[in-house]
């Protein structure tokens, strides 16, 4: 899969973002609006956890 924005990441990069956490690193997360129709809950349960 392709983004020409670098929106859509593969699944190897998963790996890095866990160890930037798990580092104490700063990670930010950009939640898409389509997470709405993808997952149970809602976008602010998303928000806020931790």
């Amino acid at each position: 899969m392709s983004c020409s924005f670098g929106a859509v990441h593969e699944k190897s990069q998963t790996i890095d973002v866990l160890k930037n956490i798990v580092s104490g690193e700063k990670v930010i997360a950009l939640i898409a609006p389509s997470i709405v129709g993808q997952f149970q809950g809602s976008v602010y349960q998303f928000k806020s956890a931790q």
